[in-house]
């Protein structure tokens, strides 16, 4: 197994975390996320 760290990882800002936390669930997009079954 390899395990890669990344040097510099994105870390969001306070203004951009406020927004975040504003999104409701309905307003997410999941249309590109794969279907998973109940063995996943």
């Amino acid at each position: 197994m390899v395990i890669r760290k990344l040097s510099h990882p994105y870390k969001p800002s306070d203004e951009e975390l406020a927004k975040i936390r504003t999104i409701s669930d309905d307003e997410i997009d999941f249309s590109d996320a794969p279907e998973t079954d109940l063995e996943f």
